[in-house]
């Protein structure tokens, strides 16, 4: 079987059985989407928590200093003490409710098994590697960009450029309405 047939085979199989559709757990959050190209209207369910301390990964650290005095001798400390403006928010649930393309809805099944307990800080990044590997010229910078294995059967939508946005939704609609949030929250 080629890769290409695989991927079509992952991608079908989000489509037709999709992680998060139609959710019933209560948001904290919802957000809308639309693509005008393709007529994708998707609108985004989380649920955010606060992200404990105990609970930040290791590599969330940008930056330290050897004068930090670190809480209960806790090295996941760093990420919230050395960058202040660090993300302290992870999604606990996330779902979708969609009128979509299937390369829409599939991604947004991809988004809602990928995102549990990341971090917006993580998830912000892996929307912009997505969105430059399925930009990519070539497969082997697909590859190397996408290093979550899981997310490499969107890569196919490479052929395709007008698809591209119906890949990114989900994704880039989460990102930017959060981004929006927050800088709503800043300003008031």
């Amino acid at each position: 079987m080629a890769l290409n047939q695989l991927y079509q085979q992952q991608i079908k199989q989000h489509a037709n059985a999709p992680v998060g559709l139609s959710p019933t757990f209560q948001p904290t959050h919802q957000f809308d989407g639309y693509n005008p190209t393709c007529g994708d209207e998707i609108t985004l369910l989380l649920k955010l928590e606060e992200i404990k301390l105990e609970a930040l990964e290791f590599e969330e650290l940008e930056c330290a200093s050897p004068q930090l005095k670190i809480p209960n001798n806790k090295p996941d400390a760093l990420a919230v003490v050395a960058n202040n403006q660090a993300d302290h928010y992870h999604i606990s649930q996330i779902g979708f409710t969609a009128d979509a393309c299937t390369i829409c809805v599939a991604s947004a099944s991809l988004l809602c098994e990928f995102a549990a307990n990341k971090s917006l800080k993580h998830l912000q990044a892996m929307t912009e590697r997505l969105k430059t590997a399925l930009n990519a010229p070539n497969e082997s910078e697909l590859n190397n960009l996408l290093t979550d294995t899981s997310l490499l059967c969107l890569g196919g939508v490479r052929q395709y450029p007008s698809r591209i946005n119906c890949a990114l939704l989900p994704w880039q609609t989460m990102i930017e309405s959060i981004t929006n949030e927050q800088t709503q929250a800043h300003k008031d």
